[in-house]
């Protein structure tokens, strides 16, 4: 009995030590798992705060999930440049075309209730939806869903470009003023005026606003608190700025308005409600699955909304992306190993940042999931600037033309999207900037090599002159928030929609073009409406007004504006005062006359004529005076430009302080960039700037660039992007060739160089009689 007592007392102390060890081991695991995703998290945040950083983002917000809830969220940078407030995972943003999803959930909620058919006419739910239709043929419910409906891209009222959006039912009835571009069920051709015209199905058949049935059917159920199809007040205290960036430089904060197209892109969220959103449907509609989709229904929706699957190393991905009015979202999940993601930023369009960040986070944390090392990612760097200059130049070959460009120390990649920022693993490039992840690009000799293609390098060609009969359409149009540029580009006419998407025009009559396939507004018209002239004065766009806009003044003109106060007042007062005294060792001034070292630099100083911006005489003689080595440097500029034809032609160089001072107390505030604040002096008063344009040696004549000299106008950025090839290739080659004599350019005046040891001079207050008393030479 004893010894049974004593075996029993034993095999049980064994079980209890075997249980306490296997519960260790678990403990064990649970932290060695709780560490490898801490370490998972403190990477990712890493790789955050470097595409910040790198790509100028203001604010990241990121949510992490699993099939049971949230697994990591976080904010990084400032919501609002105007505050110290940070980003969190409950900053707002705009969620864009992810809006769609929301939609589709709302409606196969009816579906499945057997309320509404997706394969119904839509004219069942909506008698009076009748846009013109030369195809024959029903829409349906289902190619409203799936973008194949063949309408519009947008509704010509409640448009994306319309801050007055009408009611939902008014801007759905204005589609019947449109004609279908695509037969339906032809071509997949997105469309938000679809999508909307199926919340105003919804609104028709549940008898209540869309913007309530969205919250009520989707966002109350599945816990998406701090979301709506309505910018609320409680909303607008934590939505980020958008922050709208252009292709020459420019960013402003986004105007922040609700579309009349709501049900397709109108959506305030934060990524924790995003990452709700998502946690249903990796649940495959478990969560609350009798308020919102069974398995089937949702499975259902998934199959029209992703018809072909996208692989992310091997597994199957599920990505979706929306961008609007200064923010881009992305949404990316592992179906199969029930993870997911939600980044939001509030930088316009960028969703090559959030795609990449999202990708590095599922790969991180499904490797936290499989107890497998974490993944690295390197990071590539800046490309050295002598490969830069190697490298830049025009690639063509297997039908397509790349061009790699360099601006202030980065190289640009141009393949006819627009321009965009490479950084360099050694002989490889890559595309890495907000807007795009692209290809690889091996650099190889003469030759860039992407997949299996190879580019020849080549010298930039002088491209032609545009046909007389498209300068009268060329400008721009629209209103501030949202300019649409015609210009030309490679040879066509070509519109620049967003600021970002360039669009190459096939033409199909005399003033009507045709936007091609892959594009924004693929397959629509867009015409011009001329006066008797030939000029145009309004662009039709999809149905879509856009009127042409002032810019600048017209060619052979001079800009000018209205001085703040009387100029002999101003004068008066400035050559009394005198600059701020400065500190530091500066070298002894060496002005000397430019024309003395090279009379084949031609001069039309325009500041010693009336025939200036303040239709005002400054300088006493007509004469272009810089420090020795800066003047020296430009006449190596001019025995470069020589070589193909071309001459500089100066307009000002050496500006007396007190001129400076009367530009500035004579300028608007709003127009102030482009004159130098006379407290800090100029890089001219100090003799190591120069405003110069190009002539052609043949004829003598300046050669024709995208603005005037002097005009206060975005047309005087050096990356403008509108105007003709030929226009943009004189900037470049003055560019180019002032770059490479010490100069570089003016972010604001692509006609200004400041030579490279400016910071060495002091500021100048001689004036022209001075100097030419003094005999400078």
């Amino acid at each position: 009995m004893n010894v049974r007592r004593f075996l029993g007392f034993t095999i049980r102390l064994a079980c209890l030590t075997g249980l306490l060890a296997l519960g260790s081991l678990r403990l064990s695991l649970a932290a060695g798992q709780e560490a490898s995703r801490q370490r998972a998290i403190d990477r990712l945040a890493t790789f955050i705060e470097r595409e910040l950083e790198e790509q100028h983002l203001p604010a990241v917000s990121i949510a992490v999930v699993g099939n049971h809830g949230l697994l990591w969220s976080d904010g990084f940078g400032r919501p609002d440049p105007a505050s110290e407030r940070p980003a969190t995972a409950r900053t707002v943003y705009r969620a864009g075309e992810i809006s769609e999803l929301i939609t589709d959930v709302a409606l196969m909620k009816l579906v499945q209730e057997g309320t509404v058919s997706l394969d119904a006419p839509v004219t069942s739910y909506l008698p009076t939806f009748h846009p013109h239709n030369p195809f024959g043929g029903a829409i349906t419910v289902r190619q409203l869903m799936s973008h194949r409906a063949g309408l519009v891209r947008e509704p010509p009222e409640g448009n994306r470009f319309d801050h007055h959006p009408p009611p939902l039912e008014e801007v759905v009835q204005s589609l019947n003023r449109t004609a279908l571009v695509y037969p339906p069920d032809s071509t997949v051709k997105y469309s938000a005026a679809g999508i909307s015209v199926l919340g105003y199905l919804m609104e028709k058949t549940v008898q209540r606003p869309a913007a309530d049935w969205l919250e009520q059917s989707v966002l109350q159920p599945v816990g998406m608190q701090r979301s709506s199809f309505r910018l609320t007040d409680n909303l607008r205290r934590d939505l980020a700025a958008g922050t709208i960036h252009t292709y020459d430089g420019r960013q402003f904060e986004a105007p922040v308005f609700d579309l009349g197209t709501a049900p397709a892109n109108n959506l305030y969220t934060t990524v924790v409600d995003l990452g709700r959103f998502i946690e249903m449907i990796l649940n495959s509609g478990a969560i609350a699955a009798e308020q919102i989709l069974s398995p089937e229904t949702l499975h259902e929706m998934l199959r029209m909304r992703f018809p072909t699957a996208d692989l992310l190393d091997g597994r199957r991905v599920i990505s979706f992306r929306g961008t609007l009015s200064g923010h881009a979202a992305s949404i990316s999940m592992l179906p199969e190993d029930s993870l997911g993601v939600a980044v939001m930023t509030n930088y316009d369009a960028a969703n090559g940042a959030t795609d990449r960040i999202a990708r590095h986070a599922l790969r991180l944390f499904r490797a936290v999931k499989q107890d497998r090392p974490l993944p690295i990612r390197d990071f590539p760097g800046p490309v050295p600037l002598v490969d830069a200059i190697k490298w830049e130049g025009e690639y063509t070959g297997a039908g397509c033309r790349v061009d790699l460009t360099l601006w202030k120390g980065q190289i640009l990649a141009d393949d006819g999207a627009g321009p965009r920022m490479l950084r360099a693993r050694g002989d490889t490039l890559c595309v890495e900037d907000p807007l795009a992840a692209g290809p690889r690009l091996v650099m190889h000799g003469g030759a860039m090599i992407i997949g299996s293609d190879t580019l020849v390098q080549r010298a930039p060609e002088q491209p032609a002159r545009v046909p007389a009969r498209w300068a009268g359409l060329l400008g721009e149009y629209g209103d501030d928030d949202d300019v649409l540029y015609i210009l030309e580009r490679r040879g066509k006419l070509t519109a620049l929609i967003d600021w970002l998407e360039y669009d190459p025009l096939e033409e199909t009559s005399d003033l009507a073009w045709k936007f091609p396939a892959g594009t924004m507004f693929e397959g629509e018209q867009l015409s011009f409406e001329c006066d008797s002239s030939g000029r145009s004065v309004r662009v039709m766009m999809g149905g879509i007004p856009f009127d042409r806009r002032p810019v600048g003044v017209e060619k052979g003109q001079t800009f000018t504006i209205t001085p703040l106060r009387p100029v002999e007042a101003l004068r008066r007062e400035a050559l009394a005062a005198r600059p701020a005294r400065e500190r530091g060792k500066f070298r002894v001034p060496d002005l000397v006359e430019v024309a003395h070292l090279d009379t084949s630099i031609h001069l039309d100083i325009r500041y010693a004529t009336t025939n200036n911006f303040m239709q005002t005489a400054f300088y006493s003689s007509p004469k272009a005076f810089l420090q020795r080595p800066a003047a020296k440097a430009l006449v190596r500029v001019q025995h470069h430009l020589q070589r193909i034809g071309l001459g500089l032609l100066i307009h000002d160089a050496y500006r007396p302080w007190y001129v400076t001072k009367m530009f500035w107390d004579a300028t608007p505030n709003r127009q102030k960039v482009f004159v130098a604040d006379p407290s800090r002096g100029s890089r001219h008063n100090r003799g190591c700037a120069v405003d110069l344009t190009l002539y052609d040696l043949r004829t003598g004549r300046p050669v024709d660039m995208v603005s005037t000299y002097d005009e206060f106008s975005p047309r005087a950025l050096p990356r403008y992007p509108g105007g003709t090839s030929l226009q943009r290739y004189y900037r470049y080659l003055l560019r180019r060739a002032m770059e490479e004599g010490g100069f570089e350019v003016y972010d604001w005046e692509w006609w200004h160089f400041d030579y490279k040891d400016w910071k060495h001079y002091g500021i100048g207050t001689k004036t022209f009689e001075q100097l030419t008393a003094s005999g400078r030479n």
